[in-house]
């Protein structure tokens, strides 16, 4: 874990140092500089990436560090150079809020580390489920490429020989290029790096991210930023599922640093009046930064940035409005920037090439009530509910609306009816509503989960003003204690794992259901949630590896779970991905060995396709009846569509068995 440890820090220092020195000149505000700090770091590097793809630089950890080290050092040297010669505004530097974005941080991270010690079966285990087969997979594309774009979509590096034809097409890639980095400066396994990203973004960038939300809230007491700080990191449905469903990683780095940008933008709309152009323009400059950030790491976070502001944004522009046209009644002039919202997501959600996004169709699961029940008590896309977090958020509400303020209390009433929609119906408005989330109530119900964050911590924060009112002593040693106690008895209500119940039953609490089903997740030798087990592993990185000593391309069933062989290990495998390839970009040689390789003896078309693409090998992970194999199913593939290779066995033609293991078997193709 030390090494898991290691590449952490080594991440988290890359990305936060260069922005923080890009981020200084235009800030001005020393903890807003270091809280957007990765988010403008990662959008660098995302367009360095794309920019080294266009010119044929290869990308690695120091070719990309080196561009945004010189361009961070470039801008703050600029800036301090106009400083001398004009009186410009020195950087806000204040060293109690500092010291409390070290205490917050602190706190989530050693919480965030428990629930990652607890749950991960060493530092290189994986989820080997649906879109992990794609993250996994991008990775050792994007270390054997070195090509980090997010428009590098290809799987094989000689397009020739792959099964189908893939364009190059756009694919939000910031959690996989910093995955990459890791993997090419450290050398560590595709899986640890990826395991270090998640722990960035759970442990490190979302402490950042809040406190600067929290602060743009008026959160700013240290004794309720204690208790905020449990309740940040306590609620299962925002972050947690987003790594235990999936799994969603990519979407997990955008909503991670979505809180900051949502703190800018609230501060540019409040302020906006107050502010110089020049003061303006270097925000939104921030801002756009911040939302290429976003769109890079996973696109549909800039919709949630759209979405959970907007009530914001409609009240702001409504206001200018009724200043300069004082005759319009308010109503209108609230009206006018709600339709021009509508008129624009409309029409991106009609655009043809959102198509496939928003008609996604996922199946309803619940009833109505059940699912709106659900979003009030944390429980949604079948997590437990929680009881301590949703009285605190029913007590934000209160305090919010009590003091007339309706537009986090409107974000909050839409959010719980998108996911009630999208997770309790099958009504044909869901693709208008939740369609950029590819109608996912789990990314809805994580914007859930950090509506309900913030207004759980609005509630903290009051009630530690009410507690002042008292004239309690706040200096003395008995309110600290009292603090720390509330803090650790919350973190034990919040994270405690399951209450025990007669008969040797027992009820999993909210986070205990989240801690154990990542657990099952992540164990090696728990073979039911595993199609790559470790025998086959084994087999794969010792037997395959020595006996393949050129690396040469072997012919695979993906559906047995060796896809993963190639992501995880780099072996040569001909099928690297989920499901036989497109009828329309298929190869013909790909389509020949799938429904005929086994007639290779006997047919000189199998022969033929078989030298072109170079294959020496055929591998069976799970040979013979396959359902015999009790473990969860990540596709439902029909099994004719492999047949040429699963027919294959010891007195086939053209085949001579070089190793076995259980139900294992390795073939020499015998062209001759």
């Amino acid at each position: 874990m030390l090494l898991l440890a290691l590449a952490v820090l080594i991440i988290f220092i890359s990305i936060t140092l260069p922005g923080l020195l890009f981020n200084l000149p235009l800030a001005k505000d020393a903890t807003k500089a270091i809280c957007l700090a990765p988010a403008t770091s990662i959008a660098l590097l995302s367009i360095f990436a794309i920019a080294f793809s266009r010119m044929g630089i290869r990308a690695n950890y120091f070719s990309l560090i080196i561009g945004l080290g010189s361009i961070s050092i470039l801008l703050l040297g600029f800036s301090l150079l106009l400083q001398r010669r004009k009186s410009h505004q020195r950087i806000r530097v204040d060293k109690k809020e500092l010291l409390y974005l070290v205490m917050f941080t602190f706190i989530m991270a050693i919480l965030a580390a428990y629930v990652f010690l607890t749950v991960l079966d060493g530092p290189d285990c994986y989820f080997q489920a649906w879109d992990n087969q794609t993250h996994l997979r991008k990775i050792r594309v994007f270390v054997e490429t070195g090509d980090y774009s997010s428009f590098n979509s290809q799987i094989y590096g000689n397009p020739k020989i792959a099964p189908q034809q893939i364009k190059n097409g756009f694919y939000p890639s910031a959690w996989h290029l910093l995955a990459s980095m890791l993997v090419s400066l450290l050398n560590i396994p595709v899986t640890t790096a990826a395991n270090a990203i998640n722990i960035l973004c759970v442990g490190l960038l979302l402490p950042l991210t809040l406190f600067l939300c929290l602060r743009e809230l008026d959160i700013v007491s240290p004794k309720a930023l204690i208790l905020c700080a449990v309740v940040c990191i306590g609620v299962p449905i925002y972050p947690w599922d987003l790594i235990s469903y999936g799994p969603l990683y990519p979407n997990l780095l955008g909503f991670c640093l979505l809180p900051g940008e949502m703190a800018l933008l609230l501060n540019l709309v409040n302020t906006i009046e107050k502010k110089n152009p020049l003061e303006i323009s270097k925000n939104v400059f921030l801002l756009l930064l911040g939302m290429t950030s976003l769109a890079l790491a996973h696109t549909n976070t800039i919709f949630s940035l759209g979405l959970i502001l907007a009530p914001y944004i409609i009240d702001k522009v409504g206001q200018l409005i009724k200043k300069r046209q004082q005759n319009l009644p308010v109503s209108i002039c609230l009206a006018i920037p709600l339709l021009i919202i509508l008129t624009i997501w409309i029409i991106i959600n009609r655009m043809p090439f959102m198509g496939n996004v928003v008609n996604c169709h996922w199946q309803s699961f619940t009833s109505v009530p059940q699912a709106f029940l659900s979003a009030l008590f944390l429980g949604t896309t079948t997590h437990p509910i929680q009881l301590l977090v949703p009285a605190l958020v029913f007590i934000g509400i209160y305090f919010e609306i009590k003091e007339r303020n309706y537009c986090l209390a409107i974000t909050y009433i839409l959010l719980v009816l998108f996911y009630t929609i999208d997770a309790g119906t099958d009504l044909a408005i869901k693709p208008f509503l939740t369609g950029f989330w590819y109608n996912d109530y789990h990314r809805i119900s994580a914007m859930v989960g950090l509506i309900s964050i913030l207004f759980a911590c609005k509630a903290i924060n009051q009630i530690i003003q009410n507690l002042k009112k008292t004239h309690f002593d706040q200096k003395s040693f008995k309110y600290a204690a009292a603090t720390s106690i509330a803090a650790a008895t919350m973190a034990l209500i919040v994270f405690y794992p399951s209450i025990p119940l007669p008969h040797k039953q027992e009820l999993p609490t909210a986070f205990g259901y989240q801690i154990k089903e990542m657990r099952y997740q992540f164990d090696k030798q728990l073979i039911y949630y595993d199609i790559f087990s470790p025998l086959e592993e084994d087999f794969c990185k010792t037997t395959l590896s020595q006996l393949n000593t050129d690396n040469s391309i072997v012919i695979n069933n993906p559906d047995d779970g060796s896809l993963f062989a190639y992501s995880v290990y780099g072996l040569n495998m001909y099928y690297r991905s989920w499901y036989p390839p497109s009828s329309t970009t298929e190869t013909k040689e790909s389509n020949i060995i799938r429904h005929r390789l086994n007639e290779i003896a006997d047919n000189s078309t199998v022969r033929k396709a078989v030298e072109r693409i170079g294959a020496k090998y055929v591998l069976q992970l799970d040979h013979g009846d396959q359902t015999l194999e009790y473990r969860i199913q990540y596709n439902y593939d029909n099994a004719e569509e492999w047949r040429g290779i699963d027919l294959i066995d010891e007195s086939t033609p053209g085949f001579t068995l070089i190793a076995a293991n259980d139900d294992i078997r390795l073939y020499r193709i015998d062209l001759n």
